[in-house]
């Protein structure tokens, strides 16, 4: 497994073109922009049902300790007043940013509903980034697993533990692990920095793993190579400078 002193970008930039991609969590379709931009996707399915469910980020009827503050933070920091109305707005802003782009088809649809329709072994790459919860997250990767075709690439967002991580119940990071041991994936690389991505792979040897290793050695970035053994393990840490930020250091 190789850890890689870059974000999420600098991944991407390793797979090679003209792949068939799925984004399963869209938001406003940021990210989806870099993918069409730096990968060139052939195909490109985007999930995402763009509706707003606060049960879906806390699961306990009451502000239990440790998940009383995220109901408010994801109400505030991302939708607004009306979420209901702010994610109609994202829906039609990703439909009208992604209208010219023949190779984009966008599925309203929950994350599970919308992996389900999509044709099995089809995939090259597999973006998963919707609901953050351990359950969610599992099955979200295990029908996945199956709409890849053989030799592909899964990519998880925010495969992370450290501060802020407990307040937003990310399960990521468990889901992933757990992932692993049921079905024999592999580790392939990973992103630095707090809420880093982390690629997954059945077959570590396959051609488009292989192209991808190549790409990342032919690269100007830093990374080394780690067990997979201590992937679990990893943890961030906050440390606070003399100005008042905070740097997140890995732990291992």
């Amino acid at each position: 497994m190789f850890f890689v002193v870059g974000d999420r970008d600098r991944l991407i930039e390793q797979y090679p073109r003209n792949q068939v991609w799925a984004e399963i969590g869209v938001y406003r379709g940021d990210f989806s922009q870099k993918v069409v931009d730096i990968c060139k996707p052939a195909e490109y399915y985007l999930i995402d049902n763009w509706t707003f469910e606060i049960k879906d980020h806390n699961p306990f009827p009451d502000e239990a300790e440790n998940f009383g503050g995220f109901s408010s933070k994801i109400h505030w920091q991302h939708f607004g007043d009306d979420p209901v109305a702010t994610q109609e707005h994202n829906y039609q802003h990703v439909t009208s940013r992604f209208a010219k782009n023949a190779e984009v088809k966008i599925v309203r649809a929950n994350s599970i509903d919308g992996i389900k329709s999509l044709p099995d072994r089809h995939f090259d790459i597999m973006y998963v980034d919707a609901n953050h919860q351990y359950e969610y997250v599992l099955r979200d990767m295990m029908e996945a697993r199956t709409k890849l075709k053989p030799g592909g690439i899964m990519q998880m967002n925010d495969f992370y533990e450290g501060p802020g991580g407990a307040d937003q119940n990310l399960g990521v990071m468990g889901a992933v692990n757990t992932f692993v041991k049921r079905y024999d994936f592999h580790y392939i690389a990973m992103s630095f920095g707090a809420y880093s991505d982390v690629i997954l792979a059945e077959d570590p040897t396959s051609p488009l793993v292989m192209q991808f290793l190549e790409n990342l050695n032919n690269s100007n970035l830093t990374f080394f190579g780690m067990s997979e053994a201590l992937v679990p393990n990893i943890r961030y840490k906050a440390y606070r400078k003399k100005d008042g930020s905070e740097r997140y250091l890995p732990m291992f």
